[in-house]
């Protein structure tokens, strides 16, 4: 079972294993459409606010994932966007080749690959329904290339309700935003043309499955979920709590 941070990936497409555990079974849920998101850019902190707008005014590039439907305890899916750090923790002990995400304190998170990529990854925006990062640092695509400041800004609209058996579900997609300064790079990103969306989609579809793949697994048995949490020394969570 693999899965590789996306963040490179993305940037990557901008300047130019997935998880194996078993797709989460889609179902029929019932109508609850979400409109398209609108991030509330005026309702942000200061120190974020314009750095934000300038990446939602010109973005290097912009696409979506695919939707995805999945049975999970809502809570319990809301638990993992607010602890990234933990869901790493959990797919290692699944087995995953996950990179970590140092807990920098106030909804912050420092990745690094250990090749000259380092990012901070930000929450700044919860809402039912939406949740936001933003992003920011600089990302070396490969040994012989430099590497690259960028900022990003990933919203990821979910809808909260029950499929036609009565069990919850959850349908969420990723909306991504990247500017990149480099001259260099946005002029990769031209030539790539048509099939840069197409392949950033790919890479959204791997942080899609980074919090959903593991909501829908723990849910498909409590004990089984307990026992891995302890594993991973963690407190397990209790409606959106932990204990």
């Amino acid at each position: 079972m693999r899965w590789r941070l996306t963040m490179v990936g993305l940037v990557v497409l901008a300047a130019a294993g997935a998880v194996s555990a078993g797709e989460p079974t889609p179902v029929s849920i019932s109508p609850f459409a979400a409109p398209a998101p609108r991030l509330p850019v005026e309702a942000l902190a200061p120190a974020v606010r314009d750095k934000v707008q300038a990446v939602l005014d010109k973005p290097t590039l912009s696409a979506k994932s695919v939707a995805e439907t999945f049975n999970t305890d809502h809570a319990f899916y809301r638990y993992l966007l607010d602890h990234p750090d933990h869901a790493v923790k959990l797919w290692h002990k699944l087995g995953a080749k996950v990179s970590d995400m140092d807990p920098q304190g106030g909804d912050v998170y420092l990745w690094k690959d250990g090749q000259g990529s380092e990012v901070t990854w930000q929450i700044v925006h919860r809402e039912k329904g939406l949740h936001v990062w933003y992003a920011e640092g600089k990302v070396k695509p490969g040994v012989l290339f430099a590497a690259h400041p960028f900022r990003a800004v990933a919203m990821l609209q979910y809808t909260e309700g029950v499929d036609y058996g009565g069990l919850p579900a959850v349908r969420h997609q990723v909306h991504f935003h990247v500017r990149c300064e480099s001259r260099a790079i946005t002029l990769a990103a031209r030539v790539m043309g048509a099939s840069a969306p197409h392949l950033a989609e790919q890479y959204l579809g791997q942080l899609q499955m980074f919090y959903g793949g593991l909501a829908w697994y723990v849910y498909q048995d409590a004990e089984r979920a307990k026992k891995l949490f302890q594993d991973a020394g963690l407190p397990y969570p209790v409606a959106g709590r932990v204990q």
